[in-house]
């Protein structure tokens, strides 16, 4: 959150940022601001709920365009919430926020609603590309302030307390950073030759700057500064007292806001001063006797926090170097007992998720609202069951009791905040700790030394899932289609839901097949142009792309029917099943791959922006966002049993646009395979893919656990209505036609007559010889 109205009041004195061509240097990077700062900025859609795919394409080109200027990041991210409860309350408030944007993500894409696979999705790409990262063990920016102090370099972020700090290298406000890379010819000095640097253009803020803006004004001055407007630590409303008598600055611009104002008078206040005991002597006069202390104090413990980096450590500068043994480290969970270096270490190399953390020291999670129906239980309920698993492997020699919310507490429960209806509220939760057989040996202190197969056991057993299952998959989609089928089982879905979402994944798989082979050069990361008009935010709707001929989707046409007559004569041979698995198949069907991507490239493309007729539909959103959370603690518990099973790829596993594109177009076909035929351009061996992923999964799933469509349930009633006033015609003729019929006679002989009529086809009048 940072210092309140601090960002507003820079903005508005351009003079305090100077331009600076960044090259050749090391730069830290505030991780948690650079994932949600991507996502949002850079011409990713927001109204679907998670377009990974595209999320993923712009990190890779940001850091490729780092390493072209030769500019070395280092990625420095949160840990868990701070043990102290200071900010519990803002984190609780930012979780309230997280609702209300959710009620109107549907209709606008709201930017404030970050998708919750972002940070895996994020951190799965710096892995990918090499990139320096670490997690600190609770709010990284002091350390990050240290770090940058130590090196000497500067920091990248949007969190305003980086102003604050007096960083010698300079601070580079995100929001002022151009990724794309820039050219500049400069002659060498000694050879005469020309040379061509690259770099970024970034906006420089530093303490030295205030001189030339505000004159007099002591920069030394701005940790007292963001104490008296308000930070994470400090409410700015305690100083009411002393800020109430600044009357708002006359000013020529009609819309000045009241924090601005606030701001300005405050530096124009301290302009007036030399040393800070003067001025913080001169604010406390102005509390009463009994509160003077306490304030005195409040302001000292917020300063320092700000002015200590020049004589602080931080374990990061060790850690970094590789200079740092872990077992020094020490951390405890919430009864005080150590925790195992083994999790310290991967916390630090974020293969464990803070969310781990959180429930491991402070035994309270925050879980994130998705987009939503808020009339349902969260999206989260479906996941319980996961989560309850994760607290017993994390305090499996801790004893639970099974009390009501009402007697319980962090003590024996795992205190968890979610959605409920169109608020946050709180609920206990106790952790499973007897799981078959399992209970004595996956303890997180013996879970090194369990074997992978006794880890994967367990992992199968909490989902419900058969090995026999697994085994009809390469080791690369395992644990996806184990989620795929508690997600299915669990959620109470159409089956044309599941369809959807396993033709979405066949799709994603050819995009990064293309692109890792280079096949497609719309997909060519080093193509600067291309990212260029990625990273310029969307203003007007994208251009549509080349529709196709009649011709062409005559052929089109002809190609899926002709592909769902083969796959029918397959299903006669009973021909044994393969292993599923994707890149052997796409090998063979090459040639057919980049027509398939150029066809949903263009239908993404079309997809219109967002109106009240395009948005996502309530239930198909909710039931989606349930499949987001069980991929989301399902990765959780496979990382807190190292990995038994390979971790699904978000970007090759879930992309909001496609999947908006398929379901849609799914919920209105009633031949889920024949429009599969049509997305896969007629290929039989694509089709063949699908169909087998399709039976195998609706298998393990279970017929009977899926619901009719909405479309289907409609369309059956107005069948059996239809049907229902033809049988009732029939029974009338025949009364009428019958000379022995009487109204006095037994109603048996009425059912009968109907029981007939149901047996034979109404349309076919000569049914009933």
């Amino acid at each position: 959150m940072g210092v309140k109205g601090l960002t507003r009041f820079i903005d508005n004195n351009p003079g305090l940022l100077k331009d600076f061509q960044l090259r050749d240097s090391r730069v830290i990077f505030d991780g948690n601001n650079l994932y949600h700062f991507l996502y949002h900025t850079y011409n990713i859609r927001q109204q679907f709920n998670g377009d990974y795919a595209n999320y993923a394409k712009k990190i890779k080109q940001v850091f490729l365009n780092l390493k072209k200027c030769n500019i070395q990041p280092c990625v420095i991210f949160d840990g868990g919430y701070n043990t102290d409860d200071r900010k519990h309350q803002t984190v609780l408030e930012r979780a309230r926020d997280r609702v209300k944007w959710s009620s109107k993500n549907n209709l606008r894409g709201s930017k404030n609603l970050l998708p919750i696979l972002s940070y895996e999705t994020f951190r799965c790409i710096l892995d990918t590309l090499g990139v320096e990262h670490v997690t600190c063990d609770y709010e990284a920016d002091e350390h990050i302030a240290i770090l940058a102090e130590k090196w000497n370099c500067p920091v990248i972020s949007n969190d305003s307390d980086f102003y604050v700090y007096n960083i010698k290298a300079g601070f580079f406000p995100m929001d002022y950073v151009d990724f794309r890379v820039k050219r500049k010819k400069v002659k060498d000095g000694e050879t005469g030759k020309t040379k061509t640097h690259l770099y970024i253009l970034v906006q420089k803020y530093h303490h030295d700057h205030y001189s030339e803006v505000f004159g007099k004004f002591n920069p030394q001055f701005m940790p007292l500064l963001a104490t008296i407007l308000g930070n994470d630590f400090v409410n700015g409303k305690v100083f009411g007292p002393f800020t109430s008598r600044f009357k708002r600055p006359a000013s020529n611009k009609p819309k000045i806001s009241k924090r601005y104002s606030k701001t300005a008078a405050l530096v124009s206040y301290l302009r007036r001063y030399g040393s800070l005991e003067e001025v913080v002597q001169n604010i406390i006069e102005h509390f009463q006797d009994e509160q003077k202390s306490v304030i005195q104090k409040t302001i000292q413990d917020s300063v320092a926090s700000y002015t200590f980096i020049n004589t602080a450590e931080t374990f990061l500068t060790e850690y970094l170097t590789g200079s740092l043994e872990v077992s020094t480290i020490q951390r405890n969970d919430f009864f005080g007992e150590p925790i195992p270096d083994w999790i310290v270490n991967a916390l630090l190399k974020a293969e464990i998720s803070p969310f781990v953390q959180n429930a491991l020291v402070l035994r309270r999670v925050i879980l994130q609202c998705q987009v939503e129906e808020l009339r349902k239980p969260s999206s989260h309920e479906i996941s319980k069951h996961i989560r309850r698993v994760i607290y017993g492997v994390l305090f499996s020699s801790q004893k639970t009791k099974d009390l009501d919310d009402m007697r319980a507490s962090r003590d024996t429960h795992i205190e968890e905040y979610d959605r409920k209806t169109s608020d946050v509220g709180k609920t206990y939760t106790i952790p499973i700790t007897e799981i078959g057989d399992f209970c004595k040996v996956l303890g997180i202190r013996g879970l090194p030394i369990v074997d992978i197969e006794r880890r994967q056991d367990l992992l199968l057993h909490v989902l419900a899932v058969s090995k026999e299952f697994i085994g009809r998959f390469h080791s690369s989609l395992q644990l996806l289609m184990v989620i795929t089928v508690y997600w299915a089982r669990s959620a109470g879905i159409p089956k044309y839901h599941l369809a959807a979402y396993l033709l979405n994944v066949l799709l994603l798989r050819i995009s990064s097949f293309l692109l890792a082979k280079d096949k497609d050069p719309e997909d060519n990361l080093d193509k600067e142009q291309e990212f260029d008009e990625a990273m310029t935010v969307v203003k007007s709707p994208p251009p549509k792309g080349k529709d196709l001929g009649k011709s062409s989707i005559d052929d089109l046409e002809e190609k899926a029917v002709s592909a769902l007559k083969l796959l029918s004569v397959d299903e006669t041979k009973n021909i044994a099943p393969n292993t599923i698995e994707f890149n052997s198949v796409f090998q063979s069907v090459s040639p057919v791959l980049g027509l398939i991507k150029r066809n949903l490239n263009r239908d993404i493309t079309n997809l219109p922006h967002v109106t009240w007729k395009y948005e996502w539909p309530p239930r198909l959103s909710h039931c989606y966002s349930q499949l987001q959370s069980c991929i989301l603690y399902t990765i959780n518990l496979n990382q807190l049993l190292l990995t038994p099973f390979v971790d699904p790829v978000i970007p090759e596993s879930y992309d909001g646009s496609t999947l908006f594109l398929i379901s849609k177009a799914m919920q209105t076909k009633e031949n889920m395979v024949l429009f599969a035929s049509k997305m896969l351009c007629g290929d039989i061996t694509l089709l063949r893919l699908f169909k087998q992923m399709l039976d195998t999964v609706s298998s393990e799933v279970g017929e009977e656990n899926f619901v009719e469509t909405y479309t289907m349930k409609r369309r059956r009633k107005k069948e059996e209505k239809d049907r229902t006033a033809k049988i009732n015609l029939v029974v009338a003729e025949m009364k009428l036609d019958s000379p022995s019929y009487s109204e006095c006679e037994s109603s048996e002989e009425d059912e009968d007559i109907k029981r007939i009529a149901f047996d034979c086809d109404v349309v076919n009048r000569f049914s009933f010889l």
